[in-house]
């Protein structure tokens, strides 16, 4: 059970920080046109 829950939280993390990095990378996009 630990193992399975661990991976769920792990799963979201990378999803959040990948949101993160396309916004942040949009933006740079959007600043430099």
């Amino acid at each position: 059970m630990t193992t399975e829950i661990t991976t769920e939280i792990t799963s979201e993390t990378t999803e959040e920080s990948t949101m993160e990095t396309i916004t942040t990378s949009e933006l740079l996009t959007t600043i430099t046109s």
